[in-house]
């Protein structure tokens, strides 16, 4: 190996770890406003965005009483037997739960 060809090769590692270390040096310690600023910038956007969104929505009174006819043509279809068996279901559970406790056996217990 030609020691020339080293030291390019060496070099060339190095100028890749310079730029990497001026690039965080740039951001996190000389230009510590421009994060700060770039940070308010996106923070602010992202509240306007939730704002926008939370208080202006983008429906017209058009749109919204379509919606509101097209929710009153909908049939509701009630099952009987599904009713009655989520009924029995939740009877069920509070007997279990009704249950006494004494027969619970200790599980502290040293004996």
């Amino acid at each position: 190996m030609n020691f020339n060809e080293f030291k390019l090769k060496v070099k060339s590692r190095w100028v890749r770890i310079n730029f990497f270390d001026r690039s965080l040096n740039f951001f996190f310690k000389k230009n510590r406003i421009f994060l700060v600023v770039f940070s308010l910038i996106i923070f602010s956007y992202c509240a306007y965005l939730w704002y926008s969104y939370i208080y202006h929505p983008g429906w017209s009174e058009a749109k919204k009483q379509e919606y509101i006819e097209s929710r009153k043509e909908e049939d509701v279809v009630f099952n009987k037997n599904r009713f009655n068996k989520v009924i029995s279901e939740i009877e069920s559970r509070e007997n279990y739960f009704q249950k006494s406790v004494e027969n619970i056996p200790d599980i502290f217990s040293l004996e």
